[in-house]
């Protein structure tokens, strides 16, 4: 009995348990699919089905189909001991186009839509931290000490401009959003290495034509920056995260928005949360859509939520979601025409999404939910 067989029967089971359960109270079309020992990788939606590339820790690279219900239609090994550090998949016509990088290349895998592999082309040899697609295509985002490296792709891979920006960066994990003309770098400074260590400052550095115009800095104090989470909206207004402890121990969400031409704080806001927000976007409609711990009433109460705010920090909608005993961490939320699609890892051995037959490992899942 082959592998990709037995795997299959695996997954089938783990959906099978998932349809019986009246799991979390999902509405019609949507779904959770749970993959056992499994990261993320990315997502496509295509005529209601959905594609997913994941890392399932076997000596391949894997691909999976999902019907319109969620069940798994065929599962694929692609490549073998490749596991990507990023990437972003693309449809071109009838093709699937997954970029990735590994090993210090940069790949373009193409498939088509039964997962057949046809082609595997080098598009080049340097190595860059961040994709991020746009409307005609996707940038290359690299950062160090001094400068920032963007590259911008067309859909088909075609690079299209080159360009370097100095910028002072002294965190570890910077996050670059382009619109438009504009470059936003959140980052922090000032590392203060005093028990406990931190960075004393959170900052957004706004560039305009590659020139800085702009920074906010924000003492941080107790509070820790989400750099992560950093966002910004259609026009140009910025939002800055912060997580901070309670008295109980539980860390909360803190929302602030800054004036991208002053720099001065306009809202924030406070969210009571029982661990970090791991995902955030802005959606079609520019509001805040955001993943994360969930402010747990009693064992009983699951422990992750999906909130949409408006512009004004205002709670449009929530949904509680996840496990009861030991909570999720939020990979990336999807936006398509009728959904939201949520991937990530969930980490408890017991009671996953309502499923009692999860691994005792870190799982990955897949969350279908109507917008």
């Amino acid at each position: 009995m082959s592998k990709n067989f037995l795997y299959l029967l695996v997954l089938q089971l783990v959906l099978f348990s998932c349809a019986n359960d009246d799991l979390n109270d999902l509405n019609n079309e949507e779904y959770v699919v749970l993959f056992p020992e499994s990261l993320p990788l990315n997502t496509l939606e295509y005529n209601n089905e959905l594609y997913v590339f994941y890392d399932s820790r076997s000596d391949y690279l894997q691909f999976s189909k999902l019907d319109h219900k969620g069940n798994v239609v065929w599962n694929k090994d692609l490549l073998w001991q490749t596991y990507p550090d990023n990437s972003i998949v693309i449809l071109s016509g009838s093709k699937i186009n997954f970029y990735y990088e590994y090993m210090a290349e940069f790949r373009r895998l193409v498939l088509d839509l039964d997962g057949n592999i046809l082609s595997n082309d080098l598009i080049s040899t340097s190595s860059f931290q961040y994709i991020q697609k746009f409307d005609s295509g996707f940038y290359r985002i690299r950062c160090f000490e001094e400068a920032i490296d963007i590259e911008t792709y067309s859909l088909t891979g075609e690079l299209l401009l080159t360009r370097t920006i100095d910028a002072h960066i002294e965190s570890p994990s910077p996050k670059v959003i382009i619109k438009g003309n504009k470059i936003y770098l959140f980052s922090t400074s000032n590392f203060n290495s005093d028990f406990p260590s931190y960075y004393e400052y959170f900052r957004c550095d706004v560039f305009v034509q590659n020139r800085l115009v702009n920074t906010i800095n924000i003492p941080t104090l107790e509070k820790y920056p989400a750099e992560h989470s950093g966002l910004v909206f259609n026009d140009g207004t910025i939002l800055m995260p912060f997580t901070y402890e309670d008295n109980t121990g539980f860390l909360n969400y803190e929302w602030r928005i800054f004036d991208p031409v002053t720099g001065k704080e306009v809202k924030n806001k406070k969210f009571e949360a029982s661990s970090n927000i791991s995902a955030a976007m802005i959606n079609t409609d520019g509001n805040i859509v955001f993943a994360g711990g969930n402010p747990r009433l009693n064992d009983k109460t699951k422990w992750s939520q999906f909130t949409i705010l408006d512009t004004d920090l205002n709670q449009l909608s929530q949904r509680i979601i996840g496990s009861y005993d030991r909570g999720e961490l939020f990979f990336e939320i999807k936006e398509t025409q009728n959904y939201y699609y949520i991937s990530g890892t969930t980490f408890g051995s017991d009671g996953d999404f309502d499923l009692p037959n999860n691994s005792p490992a870190v799982d990955m899942f897949i969350y279908r939910l109507n917008k």
